[in-house]
Order: C-alpha cells, then structure tokens, then sequence
C-alpha cells in the first residue's frame, strides 16, 4: 500500500480556508491510501491526475474517484456497475 495526498483538498482535509468543510474524496484525512505501489496505477484520463471533474473541487472525477490515479489492471467504468460500490474496490482510506 502507498499513501497520497488527497488532489482535490490538496492534502489538507479541507477546501478553502473553512477548515469544517471537509472534504468529500478523503474523509477530511488529507491523505488517500491505494493498494499496491504506484507504478500499479496511472493518472486518470479524464481529470488529468487532478482528482476532481470540471471547475470545482468540490465534485470529484467520477472516473477516478477523486484520487488522481486509477489501477493499470482495472477498467474504472466498469468497476462501479459491476460491485454496485460508491468506490472502486482498490480505493482503501487511509486513517
């Protein structure tokens, strides 16, 4: 397992300067923890490794989930119809 700040709160746990606006990809951790070592991921194809779709930070990319990074061996758009999960099975939240 690897840990990784969070892209779209930019490891702070938060967005913006309101520190009880937590965010919603990392639980307010800060930190995101992924299965395997990072050469088993690459950055996502729709949000370009930023973690969040579109203008906002607030709304995290529905390919990746908010983490930047999708697994080599996976298909992200299948993953969520095939385990009907809100995350894809090899997002683990750190602590």
């Amino acid at each position: 397992m690897f840990v990784k700040d969070c892209m779209p709160c930019i490891g702070l746990g938060y967005y913006g300067e309101d520190a009880g606006d937590a965010c919603q990809t990392c639980q307010g951790s800060g930190k995101i923890e992924l299965e395997g070592t990072r050469t088993d991921y690459q950055s996502c194809w729709l949000c370009c490794g930023t973690g969040y779709g579109g203008i906002s930070v607030r709304s995290a990319c529905r390919t990746c989930m908010g983490t930047g990074l999708y697994a080599l061996d996976c298909n992200p758009r299948n993953d969520q119809k095939q385990n009907g999960a809100k995350w894809p099975s090899w997002l683990v939240f750190a602590p």
